[in-house]
């Protein structure tokens, strides 16, 4: 007798606490096909393998929108519930993304490959203080100067496989390296354009409010990480909502830019949200 492939096999998780992202639903039963849910609620098909959650509670699997992780951590990130990683920049290669997707014990992965950033910008300044690296840094690390350069950039990116292009706008101000060279808006405004062009997204590394300003003029797709070298104004908050923009503040990092600590800031959105939702 054949046996099913893996793509037809049923599985159906019964008896389980079911919340879909926005609220607990009244149904109690998951029935997948392969990969793909085929049904939330109603009969267990014949044949399926049930699967009894009784005392647990399905869910979405999470997504971390902002990551620099390895194999160790693609690991643990599914121990916790995530089940993609963004990468926001990495030499992950196209054939090590499809051997990724095809594992089932790890987070899937999605990469922009390598960034756009200037001659000697960020990230740059997180390189070890030798003159071999510095030298290497100089003549080897794929900076980008002109809007020509970056349409090519990009075009590099999107053939070895990126999911989405990132680009930096990082003065150093707020990462101990102050008069760091940045991206020009005009080569900024090519690489969002040619991104486009392969229906690609853009998303933007910036910390301050004016590289906020720059990215939102550029047409960008999202910011990832937010501004915190000045409070906000309600204009620029109406700028970015108008934009139609997604953020994604990285409240932690920005913290400890501040002195604070992981910890620290975790416990405090914890709190925040405690007293939020008890009254």
């Amino acid at each position: 007798m054949n046996q099913k492939s893996e793509k037809d096999q049923i599985t159906a998780i019964t008896n389980v606490r079911i919340f879909d992202g926005e609220r607990v639903i009244d149904k109690k039963s998951v029935v997948i096909i392969g990969a793909k849910i085929q049904a939330v609620g109603g009969k267990v098909p014949i044949g399926a393998t049930v699967i009894d959650g009784h005392g647990a509670t399905l869910m979405p699997g999470l997504i971390d929108s902002h990551v620099h992780t390895d194999m160790n951590g693609l690991s643990d990130a599914l121990k916790f519930g995530v089940t993609t990683e963004l990468e926001m920049m990495g030499s992950w290669s196209k054939r090590q993304r499809k051997q990724i997707a095809e594992r089932n014990d790890i987070a899937d992965l999605r990469s922009p490959g390598m960034g756009i950033t200037p001659p000697c910008g960020h990230p740059t300044e997180y390189m070890p203080d030798n003159f071999l690296v510095r030298l290497f840094t100089r003549f080897i690390f794929p900076f980008v100067k002109t809007p020509g350069q970056a349409v090519k950039f990009v075009d590099k990116q999107v053939a070895k496989g990126a999911d989405y292009i990132k680009i930096f706008i990082e003065d150093g101000t707020l990462v101990g390296a102050p008069k760091m060279p940045t991206t020009p808006l005009e080569t900024i405004r090519a690489a969002v354009k040619r991104a486009h062009y392969h229906g690609k997204m853009a998303l933007v590394h910036v910390t301050t409010i004016e590289g906020t300003k720059q990215a939102l003029e550029a047409g960008v797709d999202g910011l990832v990480h937010i501004f915190f070298d000045q409070p906000y104004t309600p204009e620029l908050i109406d700028a970015i909502v108008a934009s139609g923009v997604f953020v994604t503040p990285t409240l932690v990092v920005g913290s400890t830019a501040f002195g604070n600590n992981s910890v620290f800031v975790i416990n405090l959105s914890i709190s925040n949200l405690m007293t939020r939702y008890s009254h």
